[in-house]
């Protein structure tokens, strides 16, 4: 399916009556995730980033899971920081995780380009956010054609099939950068957070409802 000359990234997926969000991509995963869990995950290889990894600044967009509500979603999001993220491929798990993060809360989105059509990639509620997070990540997310969808490894859930079903929120990372010549930090990240970059990266991360 396209939408505005893009591709459809994430929905809402019902299983056992329940709506969960996923990815395109994770989508096309879904059966061999499954598979992966019920032989407990001995087939996947879990990649973590190098100690020596500088921080960089992500943009994206915060898509909260609906079996989760929003105020739920940004507590963890605060109580995650250091702790490790995921993101799924077809025999691997990157890891990665956030020193620290920023939502912007007065965010409305607006596209006009989906008039006309029977579906809306346009929220009506309040589960988009655009972010900025100060990561250590393995991945150069600039020019990439879809997100890549990083999410809170949850303690509580065995396999990873689980935590991708029962996690909080999604982040779809599309962009990142670095400062030559100057060690980003979680004392002075912020001051360098681009709003249009962050917006405009947000914005790339279609979601149909």
């Amino acid at each position: 399916m396209k939408i505005c000359n893009k591709k459809m990234e994430y929905a809402h997926m019902e299983l056992n009556g329940k709506m969960f969000l996923i990815s395109a991509e994770e989508f096309s995963l879904y059966d061999k995730y499954l598979r992966y869990a019920r032989n407990k995950d001995r087939e996947i290889k879990i990649i973590e980033p190098e100690e020596s990894n500088p921080l960089k600044i992500v943009y994206g967009m915060m898509l909260v899971n609906p079996i989760f509500d929003t105020t739920e979603a940004f507590k963890i999001a605060d109580n995650v920081k250091n702790y490790s993220l995921f993101d799924i491929s077809e025999n691997n798990v990157n890891v990665s995780a956030y020193e620290d993060i920023f939502f912007c809360m007065d965010y409305s989105k607006r596209c006009a380009c989906c008039e006309g059509y029977e579906f809306n990639c346009a929220s009506t509620e309040k589960t988009e956010f655009p972010f900025a997070a100060l990561m250590d990540t393995t991945h150069i997310f600039n020019g990439n054609k879809c997100a890549i969808s990083i999410f809170p490894a949850l303690a509580n859930f065995d396999t990873i099939f689980e935590k991708m079903i029962n996690r909080p929120f999604v982040l779809a990372c599309i962009k990142s950068f670095q400062i030559e010549g100057l060690k980003l930090t979680k004392d002075n990240w912020r001051k360098y957070i681009d709003k249009g970059d962050m917006l405009e990266a947000a914005e790339r991360a279609v979601f149909v409802r």
